[in-house]
């Protein structure tokens, strides 16, 4: 499965997305996926006990090296970060002229990364088909009226589990762009159905700003996943650039961004 958009390396488009899959097995991965990483990413991928917990981590984050070095036209390895204990590590090796800022996810099977050039950016993805959403916590995660629209699916438990799932990856999207961490009420932000933010808490507003800023996005990834991706663009309505693949074809652009 492949989706290939019109963009070329170093293309100044606003805001990109890629997403991986990368399955619910370990097969080997492509050497460059490793070969790219830093010391510190290297170290932290052998710090897994499980191998696919390493698998994505090491998917990931080449993931994230191979966008940025689409966007900025730089090589995947001339990147470098803050450290991850950070709750957003930055960009250190930002091109003159530029400001990166970019955001990664995984989830069962998939990995994803988003980025622009200086705007506040978050992405979160949840497996549909293995995830279970538990309904103890849906007060945690939903207002009042999120919770009477889910109670209209009670009767159909696969309906409800998905809706909610949709809720939940667009609210954590959001909370990663704005880089609060975990510590954001997830109740506090609602999206109208057409992807708006609906309104901000007035205790929250020095964070967010303005609701009219921040733009949702969902591209259609298949059946098994959703994913959201949330920015703040401004008063400008951007598309969102993205693509999805399979490692055997990011290791074919990996190849072309290295050489």
């Amino acid at each position: 499965m492949s989706y290939w958009s019109s963009s070329a390396p170093g293309d100044r488009c606003s805001l990109m997305a890629w997403a991986l899959f990368t399955g619910h097995g370990v097969e080997p991965l492509p050497a460059l996926f490793l070969e790219i990483l830093d010391e510190e990413e290297r170290s932290r991928a052998d710090s897994f006990r499980y191998a696919q917990d390493r698998h994505d981590f090491i998917c990931a984050h080449a993931l994230r090296r191979a966008l940025l070095a689409w966007r900025f036209a730089r090589s995947p390895g001339y990147w470098r970060f803050t450290p991850a204990s950070l709750k957003r590590p930055q960009v250190l090796s930002a091109p003159p002229g530029t400001s990166p800022e970019v955001t990664l996810t995984h989830s069962h099977g998939l990995v994803a990364a988003a980025v622009t050039d200086g705007s506040a950016v978050g992405v979160d993805a949840e497996d549909l088909k293995g995830r279970r959403a538990d309904p103890a916590i849906l007060s945690l995660v939903c207002d009042e009226d999120e919770q009477r629209a889910l109670d209209v699916l009670n009767g159909d438990v696969v309906a409800w589990q998905r809706a909610f799932l949709r809720l939940w990856v667009r609210k954590e999207a959001f909370v990663k762009a704005v880089g609060v961490g975990l510590s954001f009420p997830l109740t506090s932000i609602r999206f109208t159905p057409d992807g708006q933010l609906a309104g901000i808490v007035p205790a929250l507003a020095d964070i967010v700003g303005r609701a009219a800023d921040w733009q949702l996005w969902e591209p259609d990834i298949g059946e098994t996943h959703h994913l959201a991706v949330v920015a703040r663009m401004g008063d400008s309505r951007q598309p969102l650039e993205y693509r999805y693949f399979e490692p055997a074809q990011l290791a074919l652009i990996l190849d072309r961004l290295v050489g």
